[in-house]
């Protein structure tokens, strides 16, 4: 998809976890893997994945589909908004719009992806983000045009705060499916392994 690209956000440090997310072990494949492949499915012309807690080993355990690099935020302690902003500054100047997806969310799909970027196509919206059932959640498309107002946010935070003070900006697109469970304890992996396994 000609000047849209992919941010997989993977480089916190997993506290409520106690053990790197990351590798946990989902099916044959590490976690973050689930994600890498469906953002490298959906077809866009660049993917980066943001890694930082445990950088080297997490890459170690990663299979970069062609088309998908990984670079390292070395201020991730700071919190989630640098890692938005060093995925975002390792985009070149032909990337109009990011998606940017969650590297603890292994349920996510290439097509709610691909629905995102269409209605970006389509409506030409400067944020677009995908709502299942009525329930925002990732991916969520950037606009070059709001990159400013998105890298200014400091501390461990996204975009949240940007599309609550423009919320004219933002683009919902319904998908009739359960949004993808985001994997912040051992209680949720277990949650998640136990639906994998029934």
């Amino acid at each position: 998809m000609e000047g849209v690209a992919g941010v997989v956000l993977a480089a916190g440090s997993s506290s409520r976890m106690g053990r790197p997310k990351q590798l946990l072990r989902l099916g044959d494949l590490p976690l973050l893997q689930h994600v890498v492949e469906a953002v490298a499915a959906a077809g866009l012309a660049d993917v980066v994945v943001v890694l930082g807690h445990e950088a080297s080993a997490v890459a170690g355990a990663l299979r970069l589909p062609g088309g998908v690099r990984a670079v390292r935020n070395t201020e991730h302690a700071a919190g989630l908004s640098t890692s938005l902003r060093t995925g975002l500054d390792a985009l070149g100047p032909e990337v109009r719009a990011a998606v940017v997806a969650l590297g603890d969310q292994p349920e996510l799909e290439a097509a709610s992806i691909r629905a995102v970027v269409e209605a970006y196509r389509r409506t030409g919206s400067r944020v677009v983000q995908a709502s299942y059932r009525g329930v925002p959640d990732h991916p969520v498309l950037l606009d070059r045009r709001v990159w400013p107002e998105v890298l200014a946010v400091t501390g461990d935070r996204g975009a949240r705060d940007v599309l609550a003070a423009h919320p004219g900006w933002l683009h919902p697109v319904e998908l009739d499916r359960d949004p993808p469970k985001d994997v912040d304890t051992w209680g949720d992996y277990e949650e998640l392994v136990g639906r994998r396994e029934a």
